[in-house]
């Protein structure tokens, strides 16, 4: 009971139309949006939601927009993607928070700054999500994250499709106990 086609705004010099496109032939992308950097990192305050830098297109399959582009006389496409709310940063949280527990231990944690942002308590998700830029994580796995931790601040990095050039999220997710300081001694990779 799948659509046999897919609609694909084009865009040319006399207006925007849809074209319907069959699976095979369609350009199927994902769109990743990226933040500043975790205020809590700059030693910035921050109280209220988090704030968008850009959005990332990224054409995972089908022919290439510049074939399209020639195919259809278009001067662009366009996509559209819905975010609800902070449902994509509360799952990103949620997975950081996650590898965590995992790793160290729930009962290594002195302090989580993240459980009222995931559990949507809290409006300062922007004070523990950010990007920073980098990509220290590689393409080993679709998707992959990792630990350090920083003093006694745990650092989580959160990158999903890893084999696409998508945005590093970095995650501020709370302290470790003093007696649990050496259980981390090095960042830890997981890649799934």
């Amino acid at each position: 009971s799948r659509p046999k086609s897919y609609p694909l705004t084009i865009v040319r010099d006399s207006g925007a139309e849809d074209v319907f496109l069959p699976l095979d032939q369609y350009p199927a992308t994902l769109q990743f949006i990226e933040y500043p950097p975790p205020a809590f990192l700059e030693g910035r305050s921050h109280n209220h939601g988090i704030m968008v830098n850009a959005s990332r297109l990224i054409q995972v399959a089908g022919p290439p927009l510049r074939e399209l582009a020639e195919r259809f006389s278009a001067s662009s496409f366009q996509f559209k993607s819905d975010f609800e709310g902070l449902t994509y940063e509360r799952l990103l949280l949620k997975i950081a928070y996650c590898f965590v527990i995992a790793e160290p231990g729930l009962g290594s944690l002195e302090e989580t700054y993240i459980l009222s942002s995931i559990l949507g308590d809290s409006e300062e998700i922007g004070t523990w999500l950010g990007c920073d830029g980098e990509t220290q994580l590689n393409s080993s796995g679709f998707h992959c994250v990792s630990i350090s931790v920083i003093g006694r601040e745990i650092i989580c990095r959160v990158r999903l499709f890893s084999r696409f050039p998508t945005p590093e999220y970095v995650i501020g997710i709370g302290k470790l106990k003093e007696s649990a300081a050496g259980l981390v001694r090095e960042s830890k990779e997981k890649y799934f």
